[in-house]
């Protein structure tokens, strides 16, 4: 089993020990990911979200239509929507997750109404 691999971005050829980045996924001449990360559902996405409260996380284009079609969205713009019921509540503001769709990618997020519109306005 080899220990290389290429970067999908620049091409470059890495050993895996070689990579950079906060969890040593980026490549060290471009600095975007070489790994991807998996798609996510359900427990383990909730799982990631909840470890991982500052990231995207990526989930699957089944996920983001069972979201959307669960409640009516608390916010949309676009492509992007809070679910309808919040998670939880933080100092008395709720926290919902979000739900984005970029190209052909689909990732989410925990956030509020405020940080939603400054992400998304």
């Amino acid at each position: 089993m080899s220990d290389q691999v290429t970067c999908p971005h620049c091409g470059e050829i890495s050993n895996i020990g070689g990579l950079i980045g906060t969890n040593t996924n980026d490549c060290p001449k471009c600095g975007k990911p070489v790994l991807e990360k998996p798609l996510l559902e359900w427990q383990p996405l909730w799982n990631a979200m909840e470890a991982n409260p500052n990231e995207w996380i990526p989930t699957t284009e089944k996920m983001y239509w069972e979201m959307l079609e669960v409640l009516p969205p608390r916010k949309m713009i676009g492509r992007n929507f809070l679910v309808g019921e919040a998670l939880c509540h933080v100092d008395g503001i709720p926290v919902y997750s979000c739900f984005s769709k970029v190209g052909d990618s689909y990732k989410t997020k925990n956030m509020t109404v405020g940080q939603f519109l400054e992400a998304f306005q």
